[in-house]
């Protein structure tokens, strides 16, 4: 039994079993939330966190055990609906958006303010409007509750779903990699929030891959591993060293990260007075071949915007990317930060996700084809892809071995230069370093690689060359051996301390 006895008003799941065909995804699961508490849960993908949440969200009904509220206990939740009414809100690692909508609609969508009495009742778009304010207040986010939903960057998006479900009081918020795609002032926005609810009594569990986030936010951590609780201890006497053990150690073959020395650092992009819209330029740098580029900077600070005009996936007003690698047409592969957004083809085999860019005309004949699924096969293998067969659906996967999928969509492909946004969004520690490993092998192969970075540490650790973004503007390009705490230094020219959770 994790998380303490389970009080009358506490959240308890008692022996959850849950299978997808032949895959045990939970296997007896016992899990205590205690309200007015912060508890973070870990694991590497694959060991049932998703399914746990699901569970939890009435979207899925277990195949065997219970759920406890209030002393009742029952068969799972019927339906997210119910899961609601009972005061248990989940929002989802993807949360489900309404692009066209506005932010406010988005954020009342389940129950939106009305006028008038029965037939005669008419949607209030004031109320919506000054319903939405308060909860973005609440949340500290600077978002017109009138702007359309699809003009907000992902950062913003997912401030909005958190806002959605904590509109109306919840006695437990569960969140799936909230901050997984935020820089460290969102992050610590959404933390504020958890804070705010657990100071109202409420309970909040916390999916997360960022450990330091765990020892500085939560009172408990319960640790998942295939599918079973492997361990739950006290987050505020445990550190961050303590639970990467905890995650990495669940993993079998765990590779280290291998540094490569580049052979040739021939110039293979570059660009000649680049501007465009979310920084100000001209930028001129250029990607060598066998050399990782990091472009670090928060959220707002042009980086993102730098690496999408960069690789082609975004217009940009000014100036010219350069390709110097002889085979122009194709050189360059792009993995967004939005899986399901811009990345996976949910309907189709993990095997026909990673093989699609490198079909051409002629690559339909069956040779070419059993050549070309050979080889995604040998990537997957290399990449750590957990998944009962790479014919089954890539929706199938947890959103880590998807992100991998994607990674290796452009090994296959044999690209000269691959663009990353967040290229470790969402993944346990053991699966990072096979995403280190790949990006390791590219560039010993003589590849360009640029990586989108919002965590510091990660821009270091990846990168021969930290381009730093702050404000709009190119402010530095770092050598690969700085430190996290220079990259930290020039991103952020003034660093807020981190609130614990004893602190108000």
């Amino acid at each position: 039994m994790t998380g303490g006895p389970a009080r009358e008003d506490a959240l308890a799941l008692r022996g959850i079993v849950k299978s997808y065909g032949s895959t045990r995804a939970l296997r007896g699961v016992d899990l205590t939330l205690q309200p007015g508490a912060i508890q973070a849960l870990i694991g590497p993908n694959g060991s049932g966190k998703s399914t746990l949440v699901k569970c939890l969200a009435g979207d899925l009904r277990p195949d065997r055990g219970e759920v406890l509220l209030g002393g009742v206990g029952r068969p799972g939740f019927a339906s997210p609906t119910q899961a609601r009414s009972a005061g248990v809100s989940v929002v989802h690692q993807d949360p489900e958006c309404f692009e066209e909508l506005s932010v406010a609609d988005n954020i009342v969508i389940a129950r939106p303010p009305r006028r008038g009495v029965g037939p005669w009742s008419v949607r209030d778009r004031a109320a919506t409007v000054a319903v939405a304010s308060r909860v973005l207040r609440r949340v500290g986010a600077d978002i017109d509750p009138r702007e359309r939903l699809r003009n907000l960057s992902l950062a913003d998006r997912t401030l909005v779903a958190i806002c959605r479900a904590i509109v109306e009081d919840v006695r437990f918020l569960v969140l799936d990699e909230p901050t997984a795609a935020l820089g460290r002032d969102d992050a610590e926005r959404v933390y504020r929030v958890c804070h705010a609810v657990r100071e109202a009594g409420a309970g909040v569990l916390v999916v997360t891959h960022r450990l330091h986030e765990v020892v500085t936010h939560a009172s408990r951590v319960t640790a998942l591993r295939d599918g079973a609780i492997h361990a739950d201890l006290s987050a505020e006497s445990s550190s961050v060293e303590e639970l990467v053990g905890l995650v990495a150690d669940a993993r079998s073959g765990r590779k280290e990260v291998v540094g490569v020395s580049p052979r040739d650092r021939a110039v293979v992009v570059s660009t000649h007075e680049l501007d465009g819209d979310g920084y100000e330029g001209p930028v001129d740098v250029q990607l060598r071949a066998g050399e990782v580029t990091t472009v670090a900077g928060l959220p707002g600070s042009g980086a993102n915007h730098f690496v999408r005009q960069l690789c082609g996936v975004a217009a940009r007003a000014r100036g010219e990317v350069r390709i110097s690698h002889p085979d122009a047409q194709g050189a360059m592969g792009f993995v967004g930060e939005s899986r399901r957004d811009e990345g996976v083809f949910p309907d189709m085999s993990v095997l026909d996700n990673m093989v699609i860019a490198a079909i051409d005309g002629p690559s339909w004949l069956p040779i070419r084809r059993r050549r070309l699924d050979a080889r995604a096969r040998q990537v997957a293998e290399q990449l750590g892809i957990v998944t009962a067969s790479l014919d089954a659906p890539i929706s199938s996967l947890s959103g880590g071995n998807q992100q991998k999928a994607l990674i290796g969509r452009w090994v296959v492909a044999d690209i000269s230069v691959l663009g990353l946004e967040e290229p470790t969004n969402g993944l346990d520690v053991g699966a990072r370093e096979d995403v280190y490993r790949a990006v390791g092998d590219l560039v010993g192969a003589n590849k360009a690689v640029v990586a989108r970075c919002t965590d510091e540490q990660e821009a270091a650790q990846l990168g021969d060359v930290i381009l730093v973004f702050t404000e709009g503007r190119l402010v530095a390009s770092l050598p690969g051996d700085a430190t996290p705490g220079a990259v930290l230094e020039v991103s952020t020219p003034i660093v807020t301390h981190r609130r614990g959770m004893n602190e108000s």
